[in-house]
């Protein structure tokens, strides 16, 4: 009889994994995999490592499964371990807890008001094992990756006003890094453009004061006054057909507001 109480195999024994490691992330976990052997084989788990616990399948004949769990891992760094079944040399990898980290580098952290909405995101990332993606989201967009790890870049458009730009990395064992948050706001341009023109009028030193200006406009065309006080938020006023090639207006102001400001636009 063999070792195991069964009689000595008639045929070479071989023996085989289905797979040759298993990965767990730092929490722990339970994994499997299944020795493959002849019949009469006999087979042994050897287990050196104090943090895997094999819970069942540590040896018998023939084709089986060996079951085990790997406890959670308190250290910040990665670990491996080996386990022999069937002669078979099984590798198992548990990821760390340690948290990388993320910075921004371009804008710097004193750059708050554009007046470009196009702006370039550049900065760096760390881990103690390795990064594997830095990813942004501005205002309430979904995340987005940036190009490069360790050294990222990423370009993103404002929108005119207020804007919160959030920043993390996230390391090869999925573990993300603390959130980075900029507030920026943009601030559009005071440029004229074709079918744009641009007005400011402060509050008229007398009641009886008033204010009037023009549009060069094309004849036949239809066109949307609109006013504002801070160049960002603008309310509608009025649809206007030019007749000819100006459009005129007077006494539009807002004596309560301390600065208006006008644009004519060709309406949609």
């Amino acid at each position: 009889p063999g070792r195991f109480g069964r009689a000595a195999p008639t045929e070479e024994c071989v023996f085989s994994l289905t797979s040759g490691r298993a990965a767990f992330k730092a929490i722990g976990g339970v994994s499997n995999v299944m020795v493959l052997s002849p019949e009469n084989c006999p087979w042994l788990v050897v287990n050196t490592n104090s943090w895997i616990q094999i819970t069942s399948g540590s040896g018998g004949f023939g084709s089986s499964v060996v079951s085990f769990t790997a406890t959670k891992n308190p250290k910040p760094r990665p670990r491996t371990g080996t386990l022999i079944i069937g002669g078979q040399m099984y590798l198992v990898i548990q990821s760390d807890t340690a948290r990388p980290a993320v910075a921004l580098v371009t804008p710097n952290a004193r750059t708050k008001v554009f007046t470009n909405a196009s702006v370039l995101l550049q900065g760096t990332a760390r881990d103690n094992v390795g990064v594997a993606r830095v990813e942004y989201a501005l205002n309430s967009t979904n995340y987005q990756t940036a190009s490069g790890t360790t050294n990222w870049s990423a370009g993103i458009t404002l929108v005119a006003g207020n804007n919160v730009l959030r920043l993390r990395s996230v390391d090869l064992a999925g573990n993300t890094s603390a959130v980075l948050t900029r507030n920026y706001r943009y601030n559009p341009p005071v440029v004229p453009v074709a079918g744009l023109a641009l007005v400011r009028s402060l509050i008229p030193a007398r009641p009886d004061q008033r204010l009037h200006f023009s549009f060069t406009v094309r004849p036949g065309s239809n066109y949307v006054l609109q006013s504002s006080t801070d160049l960002v938020h603008w309310d509608r006023l009025s649809t206007n057909r030019a007749t000819g090639a100006t459009l005129t207006f007077t006494n539009l102001f807002d004596p309560l507001r301390p600065q208006n400001f006008f644009k004519l636009q060709p309406a949609p």
